[in-house]
């Protein structure tokens, strides 16, 4: 583990110099930016061969830092603290963090270096749970260190793992049969899971009730192969992190405290008892402890049914922006007083069984609660009722369960709930977030009522072993191919309104499940050359089980006791709704049919028009098009650029070039105008673009040989690419080949500016352009223009530069490649803008409106004009800095556009006039950022040397 720890020391010491001054650790005041920035500093440059105590020193010094931020973390609301504090405690404690691993590498007694290593868990543990580790990077790398410090500890003092732990010890088991036995109430328990759809119906409104999930939760790796069950697999994971521990029997107790403590200790002392010891009960409760350990949050799957989108109503009047996710864990005896919760609830139990009653809001008024801020919480102790003092709590109603490993309740938002744990017990607790899209959501219901007046059934309604028409876009496809019998198959899936959709927690939009459909027939009647976005139709088809997982699909067999027919309408465009002719099908549409179809393009449309944020789920690959498949182990989606924070994720990314590298592999430099604050600091400027907007992608293998022809500038989408962490732990991307079937093809595709895919990206584009200008030059800048105005360079590899270096250089011949707008330009008059030109004296001489022109000098018959003009451009930082068009570039810069005597050429003054208020409307600053390349050169005026700058190799493109 020598070249893990020393690698990790590296990239945290590198994170920690490249922001150690920033803005948020300044606000703390010079004298904290002092003491970290002389830490970072005097911290050894490596691990190895550490000779001096500098380490003690430093240690001593974030002793003090710590405790600096605590005092003021503690002096205020905790909502209240600004960041800066909570930077202080998190550097400061990394700091320390790295200076316990520098005396271990010099130690060599295994039980120094186990107590210096428990000691990095729980600094770095601490700030975790108290400040939450913001900083660039901060919490990845410390998450690392966690990883390894967890690892090295595990094989110090290796756990065996079995599945059957006896032993000794035993555990905390109170099991009251008689209530398991003597329910009055039962909570309704579901024998069959609903579909999405169905689930989403049930809690729609306020005469919601709680209902017990069964087989949802099976197949977690929790319950599995990394069973919670086994205190040794948590102990070996998580045993010396160190989470917050409550101490008595529930929260309304007088003696009720809270602590940190090592997880092992929880375990050993309160979990695992030998003999009758009965330690004070202490529990994990409503900790979002996945968060703080990764590693755990792999052994579980957040439900499908948490996306659903209720609506808000008198009891449900907060819709949180994520899924809240919670773990309670604790010994049996633990209780959760009654109390209610202003969210919709899904209680999953992993390990153990608890006892729950609940109430419905209704019931309020009996259940006495408390006044001011503990008004969700009733005074009533359940387990020791006061009937004296609340003698209206045996008349409210109420529906109790014991629920058991496996299974999941579902709390209605504002139903009161007493939960008291009889055995050790594991839970996992779900908010559900807001998902619902209003302009997404509003095709539904028509699509119902139109589905209502024909013999078509939505897709999330049709049944295992029943016959249905049904129609839908096509997701993915494949083409027909021969199988080992006598038919041929073809594959796809397809997805309509009713099936759902969601924004999962990347921020990317969802299908909920799309429906498989398997056709096995003659090759002349399978539909070819299907793409994502086609409507699909198939008439008298049977539903099936999907490869013996339940996951709807439709199979079509020739020869069965129907006929089965379909049919396609290609996705052209909104107003064409042509059937294609499929050879041998005679399925025949009427204006209600064609109604169903107009509505399913209008909704795919409507998906587009959200940009980037599709995503298919599905593992049949797509033959062309925009949507995304399923990876092995999580579904790729089309992602933006500020959703990428976690490793390992295949997705699918739209995005314009900034710039690109070529050697052995390709480096692209993409960004789609949408901030993540895990990617890679840059040089401020080098781009006119911030760095937290910029991705860095490698492109290797076919996907860099077959490489189109890129440029700065391009728009492209680029297939099932993987998020990774580079050495200083920022995100990046890898496009590497597919060993298995390697192909003469680039998974990068340049976009049509016309794309719908670009919709979005486009207008963030011009946002932050906008925003930028707006910031730094104010009201001057016009209001932004719907025509759409781009410059295409032809030097792809020059790095941008700002005006202000320009400006500086010193090298009087010099190229560049720039990112500005255009705030002005010479001559006023356009017609002025093309000069008569003499090939026998090459020169120049000021335009006129004369039909026959000659040489002033020469007295030669001008036949020649040549484009001569100013532009004066300004970049998003206010510098500004002239720039002349001149003759063949000009004629470049203007697509083509010929110089002529624009005085006597009404058509090319017209198109000059339509070209220049394109980028600088009626003489005003444009708010449009162009690319341009332009170079210096000197000229001499009055024996004084000056330098001038020209564009060239820039084209412009309006449409």
């Amino acid at each position: 583990m020598q070249e893990q720890w020393a690698q990790i020391y590296e990239d945290a010491l590198q994170n920690l110099k490249s922001a150690s001054l920033d803005a948020d650790l300044i606000k703390c005041g010079r004298s904290v930016t002092l003491s970290i920035e002389t830490c970072v500093e005097k911290l050894p440059r490596t691990l190895i061969n550490v000779q001096d105590d500098s380490p003690k020193h430093i240690s001593i010094s974030c002793d003090g830092l710590i405790d600096l931020a605590n005092e003021a973390i503690l002096a205020i609301p905790y909502k209240d603290v600004p960041l800066s504090w909570r930077r202080l405690l998190t550097d400061a404690s990394f700091l320390k963090a790295l200076c316990n691993i520098l005396f271990a590498f010099k130690e060599n007694k295994v039980e120094i270096i186990k107590q210096l290593l428990k000691e990095v868990c729980s600094i770095l543990d601490t700030a975790i749970v108290v400040a939450g580790a913001p900083g660039q990077n901060r919490r990845q790398l410390m998450d690392a260190v966690l990883d390894l410090a967890q690892n090295e500890l595990s094989c110090h003092d290796p756990i065996v793992i079995s599945k059957n732990d006896t032993g000794s010890r035993k555990r905390r088991r109170i099991m009251d049969v008689s209530i398991s036995q003597n329910l009055r109430f039962p909570v309704r328990s579901l024998k069959q899971a609903p579909m999405f759809m169905e689930f989403s119906d049930m809690i729609q409104d306020d005469t919601a009730s709680p209902f017990i999930l069964n087989d949802i939760i099976n197949h977690w790796p929790a319950m599995k192969e990394h069973p919670w069950s086994s205190m040794p697999y948590l102990l070996t994971v998580a045993g010396e992190r160190h989470v917050p521990i409550e101490f008595g029997s529930q929260y309304t107790a007088d003696d009720w405290s809270q602590r940190l403590m090592p997880f092992r200790e929880f375990v050993e002392t309160y979990i695992e008892t030998t003999g009758d010891e009965k330690p004070q009960v202490a529990y994990l409760a409503q900790h979002d402890l996945f968060h703080q350990i990764p590693r755990l949050e792999q052994d579980i799957i957040v439900p499908d049914y948490c996306y659903v989108s209720p609506p808000l109503t008198r009891y449900y009047e907060i819709q949180p922006a994520e899924v809240i996710t919670n773990a309670w864990f604790g010994p049996g005896g633990t209780v959760s007083p009654l109390h209610h919760d202003p969210y919709h609830n899904l209680l999953a139990q992993v390990v153990g069984s608890k006892y729950i009653r609940l109430y419905s809001p209704k019931q309020t008024p009996k259940l006495y609660p408390h006044a001011g801020i503990m008004s969700n919480t009733s005074q009533v102790q359940l387990q020791d009722v006061d009937e004296i003092k609340y003698p209206e709590f045996k008349h409210a109603e109420y529906v109790e369960c014991i629920l058991k490993a496996g299974q999941v309740l579902y709390i209605p938002p504002k139903w009161w709930h007493y939960v008291k744990s009889l055995e050790t017990s594991f839970s996992n607790q779900y908010r559900l977030r807001i998902m619902i899209d209003d302009e997404l959501s509003q095709y539904l219901p028509e699509y119902l009522k139109l589905l209502k007046e024909t013999e078509w059934q939505p897709l999330e309604t049709i049944k295992k072993g029943t016959r249905v028409n049904v129609c839908g876009v096509v997701v993915t496809s494949k083409e027909p191919r021969r199988t080992k019998g006598p038919d041929c198959a073809c594959t796809l899936t397809i997805a309509d309104p009713s099936r759902g959709f969601v924004t999962n927690s990347n921020g990317a939009l969802d299908f909920a499940v799309a429906t498989g459909v398997n056709l096995f027939h003659s090759m002349q009647v399978l539909p070819k050359g299907l793409s994502e976005g086609d409507i699909f139709i198939l008439k008298t088809a049977t539903v099936d089980i999907w490869n013996g997982k339940k996951k709807q699909c439709i199979s079509v067999k020739q020869g069965g006791e129907t006929i089965s027919t379909w049919a396609v309408y290609k996705r052209i465009n909104e107003q064409k709704q042509d059937v294609v002719d499929i050879p041998g099908m005679c399925l025949s549409l009427d204006d209600n049919d064609r109604k169903i179809v107009k509505l399913l393009q209008d909704w795919y449309n409507a998906i587009l028009r959200k940009g980037n944020l599709i995503n298919t789920p599905t593992a049949t690959t797509t033959k062309t098009g925009i949507l995304p498949k399923l990876a092995i182990s999580s579904s790729k989606r089309l992602m933006n650029v500020g959703n990428i924070k976690q490793e390992r994720i295949f997705l699918d990314i739209v995005a314009e070039v900034v710039d690109l590298f070529r050697d052995s592999k390709t480096q692209l430099l993409l960004t789609d105008y949408t901030e993540n604050d895990h990617l890679r600091s840059r040089k401020e400027g080098m781009y006119n673009i911030k760095s937290s907007l910029i991705i860095n992608c490698t492109c290797f293998d076919e996907h860099h040989r077959y490489l189109p022809n890129l440029s700065q500038g391009s728009f492209v989408f680029i297939r099932n690419v993987n998020s990774k962490k580079d050495k200083g732990g920022s995100m990046e991307l890898r496009l590497s080949a597919d060993r298995k079937a390697p192909r003469p093809k680039s998974d990068v595709n340049i976009l049509d500016k016309n794309d719908p895919l670009l919709a979005s990206l486009l207008e963030r584009r011009r946002n932050y352009y906008q925003s930028v200008a707006a910031k730094n030059n104010g009201d001057r800048f016009a209001p932004p223009s719907k025509t759409e105005v781009w410059t295409v360079t032809r030097h792809k590899f020059t790095q941008m530069s700002p005006l202000s270096s320009i400006i500086s250089s010193q090298m009087p011949v010099n190229k560049f490649k720039v990112r500005a707008c255009v705030v002005d330009y010479k001559p006023r008059d356009i017609k002025e803008m093309a000069r008569p030109w003499c090939s026998k004296c090459n020169t120049t001489s000021a335009p006129c409106n004369k039909t026959q022109l000659s040489c002033l000098k020469c007295l030669a018959k001008i036949t020649e004009f040549k484009f001569q003009f100013a532009c004066l451009l300004q970049d998003a930082h206010g510098q500004q800095l002239p720039v002349i068009l001149y003759d063949r570039d000009a004629v470049t810069f203007l697509c083509g556009l010929k110089a002529t005597n624009l005085y006597m050429d009404d058509n090319a003054a017209n198109e000059l006039t339509h070209q220049l208020e394109a980028i600088c409307p009626s003489g005003k600053a444009s708010n449009t950022f162009l690319e341009f390349c332009i170079k210096s050169y000197q000229v001499e005026i009055n024996s004084q040397k000056q330098r001038r700058f020209q564009v060239f190799d820039t084209m412009l493109k309006i449409h």
